[in-house]
């Protein structure tokens, strides 16, 4: 087992929907998605809507993390570019202290970024079987 998997972290549904509430304000139903470094959760609420919460493994440094949402946010302000009705990548949520990005403790004392994004429904990669080789 590589050292990024065994620093994946090993959080459950209700610490998921703990995380929503405190951090994000959101009531929601949490379920996992695969994930190999990483650990990320499908949240739905009761409006409808569907987030991603995304807890980090626990060597990512934040400015990785920052990067990815910086691009994630690029992108988003070039729709118009695009197809306008296409969601071309999620959007990053804030926390309910207007942050991007936050902190959670493991329960071995490990610090977690986590992080919360719009979800764009299709089929996760990790579920497409076979894969082709291209």
């Amino acid at each position: 087992m590589s050292s990024i998997v065994r620093h994946a972290p090993g959080f459950s549904e209700q610490d998921a929907v703990r995380f929503a509430a405190e951090l994000f304000g959101l009531e929601v139903c949490a379920r996992p998605l695969p994930s190999e470094r990483d650990q990320n959760f499908h949240l739905s609420a009761p409006d409808g809507k569907a987030y991603v919460l995304k807890v980090a493994n626990a060597t990512e440094r934040r400015d990785v993390l920052d990067f990815q949402n910086q691009a994630m946010l690029h992108i988003a302000a070039k729709r118009h570019m695009f197809d306008r009705s296409l969601a071309v990548v999620p959007d990053v949520l804030s926390t309910t202290d207007g942050g991007p990005i936050t902190t959670v403790p493991g329960p071995d004392g490990t610090t977690y970024f986590v992080r919360l994004l719009t979800y764009l429904p299709g089929k996760p990669l990790a579920l497409v079987k076979p894969h082709a080789a291209d």
